[in-house]
């Protein structure tokens, strides 16, 4: 997956491909904007076409710093409309529940030795997608998140097969001058 997106949330622009058994089996790209009466995802492939985007849906980034400032404020449940450029059905109607505050230095002690100790939550958030009505979600996610925007444990539940990740190292790349001339 390749995101890119605006620091403002307006902008991003999305490129995911899925395979497996050394085959592709799916590849979804485009670009979508956004501004206060909504917004359009317009996919180039796997064709192309145009997807009208409800007033105040996030795209990934933005939707995880709501998620943080969400668990900062006490957490609690909350939803959002999200376009993350990863379905042909998107967007999804996220649900979301944050807990308490965790406490990370107990889980990778190496990691926060590298990073330092930042305050995390534990989440959990179900995904509807807004093309199909249905009363169950298509998937869930477990998270443990840092108020850095750090994920430190992810599980995607399809219902048939969960996608469990960790984060067990981390790399630091070099502050490039990303100036524009």
């Amino acid at each position: 997956m390749k995101t890119w997106e605006t620091k403002d949330g307006s902008g991003f622009r999305f490129s995911f491909t899925e395979s497996g058994g050394g085959q592709e089996r799916f590849r979804v790209k485009g670009v979508a904007v956004m501004d206060e009466i909504g917004g359009v995802a317009e996919y180039s492939e796997p064709v192309q076409r145009r997807v009208p985007l409800p007033p105040g849906t996030l795209f990934p980034a933005s939707h995880i710093a709501a998620v943080i400032k969400r668990a900062d404020n006490g957490g609690g449940h909350f939803g959002h409309m999200v376009f993350g450029g990863t379905a042909a059905n998107e967007p999804y109607q996220v649900s979301a529940v944050i807990g308490a505050r965790e406490n990370s230095e107990a889980r990778h002690p190496e990691i926060e030795k590298f990073l330092g100790g930042v305050k995390s939550w534990k989440g959990r958030l179900a995904y509807f997608p807004v093309v199909v009505e249905k009363n169950t979600p298509e998937f869930e996610l477990s998270i443990i998140i840092r108020e850095d925007g750090i994920v430190e444990h992810i599980a995607q539940d399809y219902g048939d097969h969960v996608v469990d990740a960790r984060l067990n190292q981390i790399e630091i790349l070099p502050n490039l001058d990303c100036t524009v001339r």
